[in-house]
């Protein structure tokens, strides 16, 4: 990697770890925990994408460009599917 796609994945991994801590320190209406939510999820899913794009899967760092967005579509949908299946809790 260059440095450029270095400072790109830097900067992907603070956003993703800063979004943990931000929603890991807020509540929804119902109390429950931001982490808990799909756009909690999101974050998580993003810090995921960060390790195992480059490192893992060995693609290019410019890979988190689609990985992102996908996330924040993903994320609602399983936790759509697991809500209904009882498996979380709003």
């Amino acid at each position: 990697m260059n440095f450029v796609e270095w400072i790109f994945l830097g900067f992907n991994g603070v956003l993703s770890i800063a979004g943990i801590i931000y929603y890991g320190k807020i509540r929804t209406g119902n109390g429950v925990l931001g982490l808990l939510t799909p756009a909690g999820w999101g974050w998580i899913w993003q810090a995921i994408g960060v390790i195992i794009i480059p490192f893992i899967l060995g693609w290019s760092v410019w890979h988190l460009l689609w990985w992102f967005p996908l996330g924040f579509v993903v994320c609602p949908m399983l936790w759509k599917i697991l809500y209904r299946f009882g498996a979380v809790h709003m």
